[in-house]
């Protein structure tokens, strides 16, 4: 993960980007949440909304066309009581780009491409055979559904921050 290289300086940083493997994933140093925190509580939301519009600024060097399909900015969760894997900040990225062009920094790259996929689209396929699970086709369903399934065939709840339904 190339974002996992830069983690002895994110300290100094006001942001950095977590590992994912399809999406963009940004954290907030937040005072009172990251150890080393430079952002006040106060100063979040500002923060959170420059870099959004920072990265809705980019386009993809390839295509000429908008790098961000969507961001997502925590609203649901006091930024303080995060996980330390949660993201302040989720990207939709508008499919691969070799670097990213910004009116006023420049290009910024060429970007790492060592993504093994995150099936974020497209279509894939489960077949799923096993004792008590009916035979039957589920239809056109999201990939995120897989895991639900996978904790409902275990016989245990699927936890709540997970995203999808069980298939069964």
């Amino acid at each position: 993960m190339p974002a996992a290289h830069y983690q002895p300086y994110w300290r100094q940083m006001t942001a950095f980007a977590l590992p994912s493997f399809y999406d963009g994933r940004i954290r907030i140093n937040l005072q009172g949440r990251e150890r080393y925190g430079k952002v006040t509580p106060a100063d979040y939301r500002a923060v959170c909304d420059e870099i959004a519009g920072m990265l809705m600024a980019t386009t993809n060097v390839r295509t000429g066309r908008p790098a961000v399909r969507s961001i997502e900015i925590n609203e649901t969760k006091d930024p303080l009581s995060l996980e330390a894997s949660d993201a302040d900040i989720v990207v939709d990225w508008d499919g691969p780009s070799l670097a990213l062009a910004h009116p006023e920094l420049g290009v910024i790259g060429p970007l790492p491409y060592r993504r093994p996929g995150g099936h974020s689209g497209g279509f894939g396929m489960s077949y799923i055979v096993g004792p008590g699970i009916e035979p039957g086709d589920c239809g056109l369903r999201s990939a995120f559904d897989l895991v639900p399934t996978l904790f409902a065939l275990a016989g245990e709840a699927t936890p709540e921050h997970l995203s999808g339904t069980s298939l069964l």
